[in-house]
């Protein structure tokens, strides 16, 4: 069976998410981009990436630029300055926030999932603290001493905390209750 490349098909799906879209960050369309971990080795300009329409369909899209965020590595976690072809207007780049990328499932794409998903990602999950919800985790880096994780708080700001005992505890829900968050959200004004 040949499956309906412009809808979802569960299991048979022609499409495989990697990664999603943050903030815009330019005037021309330009948006922050945070892949999946270890899918910045087969993302490069050119590729043609797609986004999910509200209906379900799949519309191409052809990466432009892709540019990695000036003082960081290409390690997990990392984040990026994604362009599209299509997207030509910070409007059009604002209405792409907590999007999904998709590309075509290749055996080389898959191969590349499903080696990263052994490392267990916090990318996306809720943040939440005495106060209610904080924010959600964009990245992720692994240090020598530990994981230090990007955390958009809902006012807009991000903040890096370290992702240790004292400052998390982490549910198996897809959530991160936080302890003390506000003090980083505190630092990060002084900047």
């Amino acid at each position: 069976m040949i499956a309906d490349p412009r809808k979802t098909g569960g299991e048979s799906s022609p499409y495989l998410e990697v990664g999603r879209f943050g903030k815009s960050h330019s005037l021309h369309g330009e948006c922050r981009f945070f892949p999946k971990p270890g899918v910045e080795k087969l993302l490069t300009a050119g590729l043609t990436g797609f986004l999910r329409s509200g209906r379900g369909e799949f519309i191409p899209h052809r990466i432009e630029k892709l540019t990695l965020q000036k003082g960081a590595s290409a390690s997990r976690g990392a984040m990026f300055f994604l362009k599209l072809d299509r997207i030509q207007r910070r409007e059009d780049a604002d209405l792409l926030r907590d999007q999904s990328l998709w590309v075509a499932t290749t055996e080389e794409w898959v191969t590349l999932l499903e080696s990263s998903e052994e490392n267990e990602s916090f990318v996306g999950f809720d943040v939440y603290d005495e106060r209610g919800l904080f924010g959600r985790v964009l990245s992720q880096d692994e240090t020598p001493a530990h994981t230090i994780v990007l955390i958009e708080h809902v006012s807009g700001q991000e903040v890096t905390v370290p992702l240790i005992e004292e400052f998390f505890q982490i549910d198996s829900s897809q959530t991160l209750q936080g302890i003390n968050l506000e003090m980083f959200l505190e630092d990060s004004h002084e900047d």
